[in-house]
């Protein structure tokens, strides 16, 4: 014998409509929190320039503390790295296919905060060039390189000529620099 049904009543259609409503929500926050968590690139390119006081930079460098370094003869590309920061690691990656690519590997210079043991654990872990570089005390690194790492500096006889940060790493605008006598970004 058959068991009779237990609930013969019929669920409302009011809750897929709710259902849709929810479900399309969703999707598109799905779709669109990613971007807003990490912005695309594109949102970083004119930001070259800004936060940092050139004149100041250009005096800094000709500090004692650089003099072995040589960063006010010729076109250079003088970084502030941390060992420790993720993005100033890619941008070790990034600056040596670069120097590579355009020869340019005598004129880059590394600037890191911090102690030697962590510098060469930096090299092994990028297995970037090892650039000539120099390790200076934490004040000094960041009186000079300003609160933004990586700070990527080309400097043309001592005096900065553009400033660029992880994301904004133009390869064009270095091989510019290099090969240009007059470069037109104006760092100001």
């Amino acid at each position: 014998m058959p068991y009779p049904p237990l609930c013969k009543k019929k669920i409302p259609q009011a809750v897929y409509p709710s259902t849709k409503f929810i479900t399309t929500i969703l999707i598109i926050a799905g779709l669109t929190l990613p971007s807003i968590a990490s912005p695309p690139d594109f949102l970083y390119q004119n930001n070259q320039s800004s936060g940092y006081d050139s004149s100041f930079i250009n005096s800094a460098i000709k500090n004692p503390l650089f003099e072995d370094l040589n960063l006010t003869e010729g076109k250079q590309i003088v970084t502030f790295f941390s060992p420790d920061c993720q993005y100033c690691k890619l941008s070790s990656k990034k600056i040596s296919v670069i120097a590579k690519k355009f020869d340019a590997e005598e004129n880059v210079k590394y600037i890191f905060l911090g102690d030697e043991k962590k510098v060469e654990a930096f090299w092994e872990e990028t297995e970037s060039t090892k650039f000539q570089y120099k390790v200076i005390p934490v004040k000094e690194f960041f009186e000079i390189s300003g609160s933004q790492l990586p700070a990527i500096y080309l400097f043309d006889n001592g005096e900065v000529k553009a400033k660029f940060g992880y994301r904004t790493i133009d390869e064009k605008e270095i091989n510019e620099f290099f090969t240009s006598d007059s470069f037109a970004f104006d760092a100001e």
